[in-house]
């Protein structure tokens, strides 16, 4: 059973130093120990072993050579009294499964506005997850279902979800240790063609008893470009580091690793209602009778098809990990 998952997001090339954040994940409560009768999350004083390869040649294995920069620390001070406060504030039950794995056949479709048609180009049927008719308007406006019944109190949470919310707060994600900046110097010239980053536990570190247990911890790893100039990065896609690399078709993937690194959108669109129906999307001679404000979106397609994605042993991708805070 997987007890802990690193997954590394790439910040920043300085020209010399590399910056990225580490988002340790652990799977149970913060509480729980990791390895038995060893420290809990909430404690533990990791020695990490941040891991950089060389080349874009293939995808990295645990056989991949590498050079090791090892990085202790100590277990952030309020990490446990912020986890003690989240415990005694929410409705929390351990029991709960930290994450529900999507039903077979369960989609997340999105409605692309005109605002993305007209920025993309985007026609009808291009992508499956899409919709441009009125698919939603019965949803939004015919109230709520009869027979609806609102659950108070309201029901428990696994820690799954709680930590999720954490992560969306920035100093509390780094406060409580689920999140872990890190500053890296490689070798003069060690990603002129690119690499790779992934970071797994030192020997000597707390919960280092995890290597030796089958899928105990699983480290992910981020696509480095290749760097000159200082510039910005992002990791949009994560692949994971195993004894082999998993067969699966990684055409698309490479290609939104590669249009991402920058952390750039590539559609950005912008709406304001201008009739009294919010819904509405046609000039019918009505205005608001209040200021709704701008609207941004982007990237629709993009979006849709990565909430369309689960994470699997071949990928995790931006909107499926539960990273909302790590960049």
């Amino acid at each position: 059973m997987t007890a802990l998952i690193f997954l590394p997001y790439l910040q920043q090339w300085g020209g010399a130093r590399l910056t990225l954040n580490l988002l340790a994940a652990p799977q149970s409560s913060p509480f729980d120990p990791l390895v038995p009768a060893g420290p809990a999350f909430a404690d533990a004083n990791f020695i990490f072993e941040i891991r950089l390869v060389q080349g874009l040649g293939s995808l990295p294995t645990t056989g991949s050579p590498y050079t090791a920069v090892t990085e202790p620390t100590a277990a952030p001070p309020r990490a446990r009294p912020i986890f003690q406060a989240l415990a005694s504030a929410l409705p929390i039950d351990p029991a709960v499964t930290a994450i529900s794995l999507r039903t077979a056949g369960q989609q997340f479709l999105k409605y692309a506005p005109p605002g993305y048609r007209a920025a993309a180009g985007y026609a009808d049927g291009g992508n499956p997850y899409l919709r441009v008719d009125d698919s939603y308007h019965c949803a939004l406006k015919s109230g709520v279902p009869a027979g609806t019944v609102l659950q108070s109190p309201p029901p428990p949470l696994g820690w799954g979800k709680v930590l999720a919310a954490a992560l969306r707060q920035p100093l509390m994600s780094q406060a409580t240790g689920l999140v872990r900046p890190f500053t890296l110097t490689p070798a003069a010239h060690f990603f002129d063609a690119g690499g790779w980053v992934y970071i797994t536990l030192a020997a000597s570190s707390d919960a280092a008893g995890l290597l030796a247990v089958p899928g105990g911890l699983k480290s992910y790893a981020a696509r480095v470009p290749a760097l000159s100039a200082a510039r910005s990065l992002f990791t949009s896609v994560l692949f994971p580091v195993a004894d082999t690399v998993p067969p699966a078709d990684y055409d698309d993937l490479f290609t939104e690793v590669v249009s991402y690194d920058d952390g750039f959108a590539k559609a950005v669109y912008a709406a304001q209602p201008t009739a009294l129906d919010p819904l509405g999307e046609t000039n019918d001679g009505t205005r608001p009778r209040t200021d709704h404000g701008a609207r941004l979106g982007w990237d629709d397609e993009q979006v849709a098809t990565w909430l369309n994605r689960p994470p699997s042993e071949t990928s995790t991708s931006a909107a499926t990990r539960a990273s909302s805070g790590s960049r």
